[in-house]
């Protein structure tokens, strides 16, 4: 698998800010995992403390942003910041396609919504785009982007494995879509 799991909260080589592609729990279609708050400095936090349409509290030098005041509020017993639980990492899951939205703890790779089983192994990405760059590496073209390609492992990028990878790949995306 593409990763090393999930460390202290974070999940390794994957950009700072995003949300990760999941697999919906009710109807199995592309969801969206989130965090649930945003964390602002400064001149931007003194901004938002002002602003009575955000909701948000004061907290470590700055403001942090409930972006699910509802659904996953500051006061959560689950809050990763307030209550620090090794190796959880919790946030909102929303699916666009159901409507369903609720409190998650994701459990990667477990949760992602784009793994492609092949005879070389489960092939994960965190989102379309992440796919598309692991599908451009394995291919020979141009990999930049965002992602660290340098961690594919090796058995997807062999030259008797690359056509049948492809095919699945693609194949998948056009499922997708």
């Amino acid at each position: 698998m593409i990763g090393l799991g999930i460390r202290f909260g974070v999940i390794p080589n994957y950009p700072a800010r995003g949300d990760l592609a999941v697999a919906c729990p009710h109807c199995k279609s592309e969801a969206v995992f989130t965090s649930p708050y945003d964390f602002l400095r400064d001149d931007a936090a003194e901004a938002a403390c002002s602003d009575a349409r955000i909701t948000g509290v004061k907290w470590s030098g700055g403001f942090a942003v409930e972006r699910f005041p509802d659904t996953f509020p500051w006061k959560d017993p689950n809050n990763p910041y307030v209550q620090v639980v090794r190796n959880e990492v919790w946030g909102v899951l929303s699916c666009g396609k159901c409507g369903h939205r609720r409190k998650h703890l994701l459990n990667w790779p477990a949760d992602a919504f784009y793994v492609i089983e092949t005879s070389a192994g489960a092939l994960w990405a965190y989102t379309r785009e992440h796919l598309v760059q692991i599908r451009q590496r394995i291919s020979g073209e141009s990999s930049g982007g965002p992602f660290d390609m340098n961690r594919l492992p090796r058995q997807f990028l062999l030259k008797r494995t690359q056509a049948r990878l492809l095919r699945e790949i693609d194949a998948f995306l056009l499922r997708d879509h």
